[in-house]
C-alpha cells in the first residue's frame, strides 16, 4: 500500500462518519477511539474532519440535547442551556481549538463556566414549574439545586465516556490538527 493512499478501512470508517447512521454518543465515541488509533498517518488526517463533523452533527441535530433530556426525565435539560454553552464555545477560539469534539468541548463548557447552577436556578423560577402556588425563596432554592443535581449527573454521565479527554494531545496523530 503507498505511504499517500487512504486505507479501505479508513474509507469505510469515513463513509460510515458521514452517513449519519452512527449519531448516539455511544456510537460515536466508538468511532472516535478507532480513529484516534489508527497508525498511519495518511489514514489519521484523513479521519479528523469526517470525526469532527460527526461530532458537530450530533450537537446540530438536537440529539446531544435528546440524550441529555433522557438523562434527566424529572427535570428536562435545558436547549437554552445548550446554547449558550455552544455560543460559548463558537466565540472562544481556545476552546474550539482544545478538542475536535464538540460535545465534550460543550459538556466541559456548562461545568467550566458554571452554566449548570445559572441555569438551573432560571428553570426553578419559571412559574410552569409551580402552577398557581408562589414559592418561597427556599423552595426556589431547593428546586434549583434539585434541578442543578439532575443537570450536574446527566453531564457527568456523558462525560464518563472518555476516560482521556478528546484533546489534541490525545493523539499524536492528530497534535497539532485543529479542526477547520
Amino acid at each position: 500500500m503507498s505511504s499517500h493512499r487512504i486505507s479501505k478501512a479508513a474509507r469505510d470508517l469515513i463513509r460510515l462518519l458521514e452517513s449519519g447512521q452512527m449519531n448516539t454518543l455511544t456510537d460515536l465515541c466508538r468511532l472516535e477511539r478507532t480513529a484516534v488509533a489508527v497508525e498511519e498517518e495518511v489514514d489519521s488526517k484523513a479521519l479528523q474532519e469526517p470525526v469532527t463533523a460527526a461530532w458537530r452533527y450530533y450537537v446540530n441535530s438536537n440529539q446531544f440535547l435528546i440524550e441529555l433530556r433522557r438523562l434527566t426525565p424529572t427535570f428536562p435539560f435545558s436547549g437554552e442551556l445548550v446554547a449558550e454553552a455552544y455560543r460559548r464555545v463558537m466565540n472562544d477560539p481556545e476552546t474550539r481549538t482544545r478538542s475536535w469534539n464538540q460535545a465534550w468541548l460543550l459538556l466541559v463548557k456548562m461545568k467550566e463556566d458554571g452554566l449548570l447552577m445559572g441555569y438551573a436556578s432560571t428553570e426553578a423560577h419559571k412559574q410552569e414549574m409551580w402552577g398557581d402556588m408562589i414559592p418561597s425563596p427556599e423552595q426556589l432554592a431547593s428546586l434549583a439545586t434539585d434541578v442543578e443535581r439532575a443537570w450536574s449527573r446527566a453531564v457527568e454521565i456523558m462525560l464518563r465516556n472518555w476516560p482521556i479527554a478528546p484533546t489534541y494531545s490525545y493523539s499524536a496523530h492528530w497534535r497539532g490538527l485543529p479542526p477547520s
